[in-house]
């Protein structure tokens, strides 16, 4: 694991976010295991849902779904019935622990706004040294005429305080904030 990574972890653990690491399958599986034991996952009840997108299908499809058989749906119907949203990141942020997320046709927002749970997925590869590196990535990417619409900093999970310094959590988003973070080999 490079010191990019490492300064990632520290600062969204910091913030409170709950982060894995893994760098192979069976890891990245296990940590997703410990995530739904954890309470994410009421699919027990029949309640649980998740909502969002994945990025590269192909490689977490098949983690995600040994321990959770329950499809990601891309557009559900029933939006406030999501107990989990899932997405990837365009990069992270090492030095303030940023996970930046651009708005897009095929990369909603949403899934990182409403559920009370947020799951992003990073892989190594997307995670620069600076919040100023991904700026100038973002500026260098060509997305032909125009650059994505929105784009969103996510440094923890949603908390705010009172007047009297009680923090509050989730009341401008989710109140929890999982983070996985691929480092295997295949990392494109």
């Amino acid at each position: 694991m490079d010191e990019a990574v490492k300064d990632l972890i520290s600062r969204l653990e910091k913030a409170g976010a709950d982060v894995f690491y893994g760098n192979s399958p069976s890891q990245l599986t296990a940590a997703f295991s410990t995530i739904w034991e954890t309470g994410v996952k009421p699919v027990a009840e029949g309640t649980g849902r998740a909502g969002g997108w994945i990025p590269d299908p192909a490689f977490w499809h098949p983690i995600i779904e040994a321990t959770w058989p329950v499809p990601v749906e891309k557009a559900p119907h029933d939006r406030d019935a999501i107990t989990v949203g899932v997405t990837g990141v365009a990069w992270a942020a090492a030095d303030t622990g940023t996970l930046v997320l651009y708005g897009t046709d095929a990369t909603p927002l949403w899934p990182s706004l409403l559920p009370p749970v947020h799951v992003v997925l990073v892989r190594q590869s997307q995670v620069v040294s600076s919040l100023k590196d991904g700026l100038d990535r973002l500026f260098q990417e060509n997305y032909g005429t125009t650059k994505p619409p929105l784009v969103k900093l996510v440094s923890g999970p949603s908390m705010t305080a009172d007047i009297e310094g009680e923090l509050i959590l989730g009341v401008h988003g989710p109140k929890r904030l999982t983070v996985v973070i691929d480092g295997t080999a295949q990392a494109p």
